[in-house]
């Protein structure tokens, strides 16, 4: 199970190299799948509501107008969410 607050997960895995030290913390990134059709937008750029129940970016359509679009986060890293949405496309503007 994932760690809500610590946004982290445990795993148990066994080490040929019986000189390491118990109880080692380690950090690891593992990539889950990769999709090469996937959105990915700054983390800053994804908006929510109180409840985080719905997500919207908000896109910029020219130099001073901006829509909300509302989104799908999916994967997520330290900087970047991916996203689903039928309104945006790659290339789109997104503020962040």
């Amino acid at each position: 199970t994932i760690d809500p607050v610590a946004q982290s997960q445990s795993f148990l895995i066994a080490l040929p190299n019986e000189d390491l030290p118990e109880n080692l913390n380690v950090q690891v990134r593992m990539v889950y799948r990769e999709d090469a059709k996937a959105m990915a937008v700054p983390k800053t750029g994804v908006q929510t509501n109180e409840l985080l129940t719905k997500y919207w970016v908000l896109k910029l359509t020219n130099d001073s107008m901006v829509i909300k679009h509302p989104v799908i986060p999916r994967l997520k890293n330290d900087s970047l969410v991916q996203i689903q949405s039928k309104g945006l496309q790659l290339g789109d503007k997104v503020v962040t």
